[in-house]
């Protein structure tokens, strides 16, 4: 049996009231042999995920807290990052496709006129008098931009935002 080839883990519910995670990157692929990973990184200009101590890796229903040894800017606006227990190629290359969160508490604060994303989530959507839905999650797709989803009665829907629903989750948000 190969040393290193899984990260260190403590399981935990993929989300929980007491801690909100944010979603920040997803793993791209390994970088070089020493079982770092190269991070696609949702927010390019977000520096959050490099002075990060542990992240969670979800991959399906799993969720893990994994300690980061080392992150860095890499080439093309990734991250690349070295997990604890992650310590060579095959061991990053099964974390393929793994969706990287923090804590919510460890995004700086939004500006005054500003929201996360993440904010989002519980708001109940209104076409006047009428409740649609509530929104269940946003999902920020590369290069095809935000969906929310939302329950609908006992459906779920994926819309994208227009101006009238941001300006809706403006006034409640506010």
């Amino acid at each position: 049996m190969k040393t290193g080839s899984s990260p260190a883990e403590v399981r935990q519910p993929v989300a929980t009231a007491a801690e909100p995670c944010v979603a920040l990157a997803e793993v791209a692929r390994p970088h070089g042999v020493r079982g770092e990973l190269r991070l696609r990184v949702y927010n390019p200009s977000s520096d959050v995920l490099l002075s990060q101590r542990a992240v969670f890796l979800v991959t399906g229903d799993s969720r893990r807290k994994v300690s980061v040894r080392a992150a860095r800017r890499g080439p093309k606006n990734s991250v690349l990052m070295k997990l604890a227990g992650v310590d060579d190629r095959e061991a990053a290359e099964a974390l393929r496709g793994a969706v990287v969160e923090v804590p919510k508490a460890a995004l700086p604060p939004a500006d005054d006129d500003e929201h996360y994303v993440v904010d989002l989530i519980g708001c109940e959507v209104w076409h006047g008098d009428t409740l649609i839905g509530r929104v269940r999650d946003v999902r920020q797709l590369i290069n095809e931009g935000d969906l929310v989803l939302m329950d609908v009665g006992e459906n779920r829907l994926f819309i994208r935002p227009s101006p009238d629903l941001e300006e809706a989750f403006e006034s409640k948000l506010e």
